[in-house]
C-alpha cells in the first residue's frame, strides 16, 4: 500500500522520483513508512539498485523471452536491452 500511495501521490505531482537505470522509483522520504517498525537505513539498503545482481536477472528473462518463439512482442526485447544497458552504463 505504501507504494501504492506512492504511486497516486506522484500523479497527482505531491511527491518526487529519483531517475534510475531501471527507472523512476520513490525516494526513501517521499514514501510513508509511519508504522513500519524498520530502521530508515534498513528500507535505505532494500532500495538500492544491485547491478550485478539485475543483470544476472535480465539475462535470465532474455531467456525466457527466447523460449516464447516468434510471436514474442520485440518492443519487449527492446526494452530490456535497454534496461540492461543502462545498468552496465552506470554501473550500478
Amino acid at each position: 500500500m505504501r507504494v501504492l500511495r506512492w504511486v497516486v501521490d506522484r500523479v497527482r505531482s505531491r511527491v518526487g522520483a529519483e531517475e534510475t537505470p531501471l527507472g523512476w522509483v520513490p525516494r526513501v522520504s517521499d514514501l510513508d513508512l509511519s508504522g513500519l517498525g524498520a530502521p530508515r537505513t534498513n528500507v535505505e539498503a532494500a532500495m538500492q539498485i544491485d547491478g550485478r545482481a539485475w543483470i544476472a536477472e535480465l539475462d535470465g528473462i532474455g531467456k525466457f523471452f527466447e523460449s516464447l518463439g516468434p510471436t514474442f512482442p520485440p518492443e519487449l526485447e527492446r526494452h530490456r536491452r535497454q534496461v540492461l544497458e543502462r545498468i552496465r552504463q552506470t554501473g550500478s
